[in-house]
């Protein structure tokens, strides 16, 4: 159950080819991986059909949130860089190191992301205040520290550390 897809679907009979990744409230997608040549990954509003498209060097993480119920999703570039997407366009968010696997809160106000390994350190997971831009490091794992997934509320990340094999562990935000 560790890698149980949340919130996923298929809609082409909505126009949309590939995957979805749906908001908790079921309103906003981020249409992703389709088969269909020159097709860009999209974030789309499901009430209203407004669209932003977003660039193809795109990599959508596949667990975890990466859409909220306020519209606003996050995803990493192949460089390794995190942006912002909102319909009305997108920002990229400063962070420390590069990385991959982004997810965020409920409210848009909290991401996490794996840090790529440095000469001097290991995978770790990284937390981005999106409201005051304050970054820190929340973990490092020697083998590494992948697939996050935030609570609604921004308080817990649940990881995977690849020493404890299939072994989630909790990680408590302290304010």
């Amino acid at each position: 159950c560790v890698f149980v897809e949340y919130l996923q679907a298929t809609a082409s009979d909505r126009g949309f080819p590939g995957y979805l990744r749906l908001s908790r409230n079921g309103r906003y997608a981020l249409n992703y991986g389709a088969t269909v040549p020159l097709n860009s990954p999209s974030l789309v509003d499901l009430q209203s059909d407004a669209k932003y498209t977003l660039p193809r060097d795109i990599v959508v993480a596949p667990k975890g949130r990466v859409v909220s119920s306020t519209g606003a999703a996050v995803v990493t570039d192949t460089a390794g860089r995190v942006w912002l997407y909102t319909l009305e366009g997108s920002r990229e968010i400063a962070t420390r190191l590069r990385g991959r696997n982004a997810v965020l809160d409920e409210s848009a106000s909290t991401v996490v992301y794996e840090a790529f390994p440095t000469a001097d350190a290991s995978w770790r997971l990284h937390l981005v205040d999106l409201i005051s831009g304050t970054e820190r490091e929340l973990i490092a794992c020697a083998a590494g520290c992948n697939n996050p997934i935030l609570t609604n509320d921004g308080q817990r990340v649940l990881f995977l550390a690849a020493f404890l094999l299939f072994c989630l562990t909790s990680w408590l935000f302290l304010g």
